[in-house]
Formats: structure tokens, sequence, C-alpha cells
């Protein structure tokens, strides 16, 4: 069975591309992860948590699909919704090539 693709707060990763305090690795890597995201919205089924709670399930999935979770961030929205998903029993993992990592430590500039 084909996975689900769940994108979860994308619309930061495209205002973080307009941030000056991002450095060109980062928008780079950014621009990829946009890149990714396009192509599942053309090619797979999804569904998009752009607004919420990541530890909310606001859509249906069938208990047998696997669910890749995608968008930004991996280390924050995008960990805590699979989190929640296998918590409720779904096959759930994140999708690394569309998820957009804060690749900077010093990330509170991003904000």
């Amino acid at each position: 069975m084909k996975p689900l693709y769940v994108i979860v707060h994308e619309h930061c990763i495209e205002q973080d591309l307009g941030n000056p305090n991002l450095c060109a690795d980062d928008w780079e890597n950014y621009a990829l992860v946009l890149g990714e995201l396009s192509r599942i919205k053309n090619e797979e089924d999804y569904r998009e948590l752009n607004e919420g709670d990541p530890k909310s399930i606001p859509y249906q999935i069938p208990s047998e699909q696997p669910v890749l979770v995608c968008g930004s961030y991996g280390e924050f929205c995008v960990r805590v919704h699979v989190n929640k998903l296998q918590q409720e029993g779904y096959d759930a993992s994140v999708h690394h090539d569309g998820t957009a990592y804060l690749l900077t430590d010093d990330f509170t500039s991003l904000f």
C-alpha cells in the first residue's frame, strides 16, 4: 500500500526563505524541501496540517496505511506529529527529503 504523506506547517518554510538571517546552505536546503513538497502534492496521496496543533490528527487515515510526515521543522512539529500518530497505533515516520530542519545553531534568529 502506498503511504499517505502529511505535510506539517509548510508555510513556515516559505516564510523563512525570505529571512535575511538565513544562511545560503539553509536557503538551498529549504528550496529543495519545497520542491519535494510540490512533488508530493502532484504525485502522492497527502493531507496538510498547516494550521493547528501537531498533537492533533484532523484527518482520516486507514489504519493499515503507512504515514510519512514532512514539512517544518523536523526537530519540532514534524517529530511531534509522528509521535502522536505512533501513539495512536499508526505506522508513521519522518520523510526526510520533504522535511526542513533548523540547520543553524542560532535558530532563534529565524523567528
